[in-house]
């Protein structure tokens, strides 16, 4: 498995790890991936401005990302929105934090000060990798979702401070 930053030649394979994670109903907001030329404007939009993505990559395929995003609002520009999330077959191994350790580490070196997300308050996997990184809740969006009759709530979190040293492999905040 390697981690490399995003390419247009991948477009097709991101959009399909993409498509399935957000068919599961459970980790992305939408439920099936976006057109596919909307995926490849993201990521051309991505490349040409040098923000953050990187894609786990086993036997040539896509099997997890992150990005981080900036906002363009005045006052916003040093935050980045997170995105991220790994095919149900390649979890659990480590792809998930080694994805996001390259993109904090991109997001730093790109003058980023701070990185927010929402995550489903079920993911518990996932909150437990954010705050083993140094992200802290924020806040609790309740009910922010309703799918199929069922209710989840969206916890805020955020990493600040980038500019302070980066948590080493292995170590806590």
């Amino acid at each position: 498995m390697k981690i490399e930053y995003t390419s247009l030649e991948r477009v097709s394979d991101y959009w399909e790890a993409v498509d399935g994670v957000a068919r599961e109903g459970k980790y992305l907001l939408f439920t099936k991936a976006p057109p596919i030329e909307g995926t490849e404007s993201f990521v051309k939009e991505i490349i040409e401005k040098n923000w953050t993505q990187f894609m786990a990559i086993e036997s040539d395929r896509v099997v997890g990302w992150c990005d981080i995003i900036p906002y363009s609002y005045e006052g916003c520009e040093h935050t980045g929105h997170l995105g991220m999330a790994v095919v149900s077959t390649h979890r659990r191994k480590g792809i998930g934090e080694e994805l996001l350790r390259k993109a904090i580490s991109h997001s730093r070196e790109k003058g980023l000060e701070r990185i927010e997300l929402e995550v489903f308050s079920t993911n518990e996997g996932a909150i437990a990798l954010y705050k083993k990184l140094g992200f802290q809740i924020e806040g609790i969006k309740k009910k922010a979702r309703k799918i199929n009759g069922i209710e989840h709530d969206f916890i805020i979190m955020a990493l600040h401070n980038l500019k302070a040293e980066p948590v080493a492999s292995g170590q806590r905040r």
